[in-house]
């Protein structure tokens, strides 16, 4: 494998790939810059792309936006990134609360604990991908809501 690995030392001028992701993260913030409100619309940044990229990346067709933040924010504008931020804040706090809840047993702390990771993985991952419409997130944050509820029923009872 490290026989067929060709990147050099000039990653960052050198590697195309690298360069296509810029480009994407350069479109996105052009796409918010001129629709800050709203945004270009859910899944249009990849029609919008050719619109707003750089001269050489117009004839490479659409380009999915490599960061789920930059997405967010050509996609959705002010209006939908915050509610986006706040989702995600919310569910990294409430599973740090649960993860440290005296109401949930043992095994309810492990579970909010490993909600927790992946939801950090998620926006990790993110910051390298645009993950805006993927479930996975949405999906762990529905989860950590039910660690609590379950907490917050054995704290009633």
């Amino acid at each position: 494998m490290a026989a067929s690995w060709t990147r050099t030392d000039g990653l960052i001028n050198q590697d195309y790939t690298f360069q296509q992701r810029v480009a994407t993260v350069k479109a996105g913030l052009a796409m918010f810059a001129a629709h800050p409100l709203v945004g270009v619309g859910i899944n249009c940044a990849v029609v919008a792309f050719p619109l707003y990229a750089s001269d050489d990346f117009k004839s490479k067709g659409a380009l999915v936006i490599h960061n789920t933040i930059i997405q967010a924010l050509s996609e959705t504008g002010i209006l939908g990134f915050v509610p986006f931020v706040l989702l995600i804040a919310f569910g990294l706090y409430h599973a740090k609360q649960s993860r440290s809840s005296e109401y949930l047993q043992p095994a309810g702390r492990r579970m909010a604990a490993g909600l927790e990771v992946s939801l950090w993985g998620a926006m990790i991952c993110g910051l390298s991908g645009g993950f805006l419409l993927s479930w996975f997130p949405y999906l762990v944050v529905g989860l950590i809501s039910s660690t609590r509820q379950i907490g917050d029923v054995t704290s009633h009872a």
